[in-house]
């Protein structure tokens, strides 16, 4: 693990100027899988928070999805393709065993100034991203950073299985992380990684997805516990300072919220929009950032917390201010 919070430049820090996302257009509702599971929507819904998720057909791919996710957030962004300095795919589900996603996206838009890379950290995966860019921002290398998280997750499920059945789901969501000049450094964050878990939630090559599902949820409410203490204490923020707290997890459920406070002091009032019960489970894609950023323009949201966890056991979390 390793905590990363120094700078180059003290009054530049990264801030998401902008947001994106796309989705299949096919959907399944919980109502759809009683016809093919042993079990019915007041069942998910109390255990998971999701009334329905997005299924790619087979035109849709992963590459497509984060393209168009890429698109929406550089159109919100009032920047130009040629403007981007970086783009960063963060994907389990790629298209292509050799080709990034991020280079299909580098020439869906034309951002030939760009250098392009996939990361692969599973539910992680999109914070990790965001880690990366933000540290070049800092260090001055980079002005602007593309950061997308694109998965096509039903490929890997066994429908029959309910319990990997009811939580997965496709699609892509996009930010643009620019250099912002700001008081003091105030972005911190923190990464980590437990490999000794990788029996909990696995898919063999060639296989479909396999879970410990009570396993992995106490790991996630025991490590999103302890990373909000190590933030508080390295960023100098008490918990109830936060502004606006986003869960990108891959298991973003009632039942987390609900588990954490009783561990540690918590605001309780995370933010949970109806476009997350729609659009799980897409582990770490920020599907909730738009509405969040629809309610900036009525309270100028300053501190954010963004924890992930965890695929494989990875997990980072984020404290970041912006204005």
């Amino acid at each position: 693990m390793r905590t990363l919070t120094g700078s180059f430049h003290a009054h530049i820090v990264p801030a998401i100027t902008s947001v994106g996302s796309a989705v299949p257009a096919r959907t399944v509702t919980n109502k759809d899988l009683e016809a093919t599971l042993a079990t019915t929507d007041d069942w998910i819904r109390q255990r998971t928070g999701i009334e329905r998720r997005h299924l790619a057909s087979t035109e849709d791919k992963t590459g497509a999805l984060a393209a168009n996710a890429a698109q929406a957030a550089l159109n919100a962004s009032r920047l130009t393709a040629e403007e981007l300095d970086a783009i960063i795919v963060a994907t389990s589900t790629p298209d292509d065993a050799i080709v990034p996603t991020a280079c299909q996206v580098q020439a869906a838009l034309g951002a030939s100034r760009a250098f392009a890379f996939d990361l692969a950290a599973a539910c992680s995966g999109f914070v990790y991203a965001c880690a990366m860019a933000g540290q070049w921002i800092k260090s001055g290398q980079v002005q602007h950073a593309l950061v997308i998280g694109s998965e096509t997750f039903s490929r890997l499920v066994n429908w029959s299985d309910r319990q990997t059945a009811i939580l997965f789901g496709d699609g892509a969501g996009a930010v643009v992380l620019s250099a912002v000049p700001s008081s003091s450094d105030n972005w911190y964050c923190h990464l980590g990684a437990d490999g000794s878990g990788k029996d909990l939630l696995f898919a063999p090559r060639g296989s479909y997805l396999q879970m410990k599902g009570r396993e992995v949820f106490k790991f996630g409410v025991r490590v999103v516990t302890e990373e909000l203490e190590r933030l508080a204490a390295q960023s100098g923020l008490r918990l109830e300072e936060i502004d606006l707290w986003q869960y990108l997890c891959r298991f973003h459920s009632h039942r987390p919220g609900r588990s954490r406070p009783e561990r540690a002091t918590f605001p309780g009032k995370p933010c949970r929009p109806r476009r997350l019960r729609r659009r799980l489970n897409l582990g770490h894609l920020p599907f909730n950032l738009p509405t969040a950023g629809s309610r900036a323009n009525k309270r100028r949201w300053e501190r954010s917390h963004l924890p992930s966890f965890p695929g494989k056991r990875k997990y980072q979390e984020v404290v970041r201010i912006c204005r």
